[in-house]
């Protein structure tokens, strides 16, 4: 008899409780792809004067985030690897909307203008994210001011 008591006082109990709350959904959202911090304003090479060891690139990159950056580096894969270290440092950050250039010349290292070559950006932001993805770049001539210098023909590089 207690036990048909205990159970109608649960089932009453249970038709009283209140509906349960619905889980609200939510839709992920994501970061548009191709929207990285830092872009690749220009690769340029090889520049004056012509070293026989190998020709010298300058890499520029422009902080396109609203965050600052403060450690930055770039490696140039052609035959082989090549890492640009840009001066941006806590101490020195590079800051939303500036540019750095850092130059390096690639001893034993060759490139032709009509290929596309892999350059692999790594970085910190101020906020302590990471940051590392590559792009396909050209590297192209450097514009001559002076007409009277001219580059040598690209298989003698």
């Amino acid at each position: 008899m207690l036990m048909i008591i205990v159970l109608a006082m649960f089932t009453a109990m249970a038709g009283c409780s209140p509906p349960p709350t619905p889980t609200p959904t939510t839709t992920p959202t994501s970061t548009p792809q191709n929207q990285q911090p830092v872009e690749i304003i220009s690769v340029l090479g090889p520049l004056e004067p012509i070293n026989p060891g190998g020709p010298a690139i300058e890499i520029d990159l422009k902080n396109v985030s609203a965050e600052t950056v403060i450690n930055l580096a770039a490696i140039l894969e052609l035959d082989r690897s090549f890492a640009f270290n840009f001066n941006v440092t806590p101490a020195n950050p590079l800051l939303p909307n500036k540019t750095i250039s850092a130059e390096l010349t690639l001893i034993g290292g060759g490139f032709s203008y009509n290929l596309s070559y892999p350059l692999r950006i790594n970085g910190t932001m101020q906020n302590g994210s990471a940051f590392s993805y590559t792009d396909q770049i050209m590297i192209k001539p450097p514009t001559v001011i002076n007409p009277e210098i001219s580059l040598p023909p690209l298989h003698e590089l």
